[in-house]
C-alpha cells in the first residue's frame, strides 16, 4: 500500500483545485477506503511502500487528466504513514519488518552483521517543502503540509547514507 493512500483521501484533489501532484497511482479513494487501509496496516495485514514515482515538471504541469500519475514518496513515506495511522509501532512494522519478510530478508540487528538502521524522531513535526528534497523531482502531494515524525539518519551496509537536513 502506498503511503499516499494511508494519509490522503480523494477530496484532497478537489480541495487542491486539481493539483496534479495529487494525480497518483493507485488513485486516492474515499475516507472509508483509507480507514480500511489504516486498519489493515494496524493489524499487520498490509505493508507500506513509498510508491516513489518521480516525474519532471513537464510531465506534471498539464491538465489533471493528462498529467502522468505518480509522485515522489520516499522522503515523506514514514511521516505520511505515521500521519495516516497515528500509530508508531504499526508504521514501523509496516515499513520495515513486513516488507523484509515479503522478500525473505532477515534484518535483525546482530553482532557481526552490517548495520541496516533507520533512526527516527517520532515527536518532531515538519512542513514539507519541495526545495528540501534530495530527489531531483519535486512532485509531492504533501508540499506545504505539516507532517509528524522524521527520519534522522539512515545507515545502509554499515555506512551513513542519509542525514536529515530538516533542521
Amino acid at each position: 500500500t502506498p503511503s499516499f493512500n494511508v494519509a490522503l483521501i480523494d477530496s484532497a484533489v478537489m480541495e487542491s483545485r486539481f493539483d496534479t501532484n495529487l494525480r497518483l497511482l493507485p488513485p486516492l479513494r474515499g475516507e472509508s477506503d483509507r480507514a480500511a487501509l489504516v486498519n489493515a496496516v494496524k493489524e499487520g495485514i498490509l505493508s507500506v511502500s513509498s510508491a516513489h514515482t518521480p516525474w519532471s515538471r513537464v510531465e506534471k504541469e498539464l491538465e489533471f487528466e493528462l498529467a502522468i500519475p505518480g509522485a515522489i514518496g520516499l522522503e515523506t513515506a514514514f511521516s505520511a504513514t505515521l500521519s495516516g495511522t497515528g500509530d508508531l509501532f504499526a508504521t514501523v512494522r509496516a515499513m520495515s519488518k513486513a516488507p523484509a519478510e515479503v522478500v525473505g530478508l532477515d534484518r535483525r540487528l546482530a553482532v557481526g552483521s552490517q548495520a541496516e538502521i533507520v533512526v527516527l524522531d517520532p515527536g518532531t513535526k515538519w512542513t514539507v517543502n519541495e526545495e528540501g528534497f534530495e530527489s531531483k523531482s519535486r512532485n509531492s502531494p504533501f508540499t506545504g503540509m505539516e507532517l509528524p515524525g522524521s527520519v534522522v539518519l539512515t545507515i545502509h551496509a554499515g555506512e551513513v547514507v542519509y542525514r536529515n537536513n530538516l533542521d
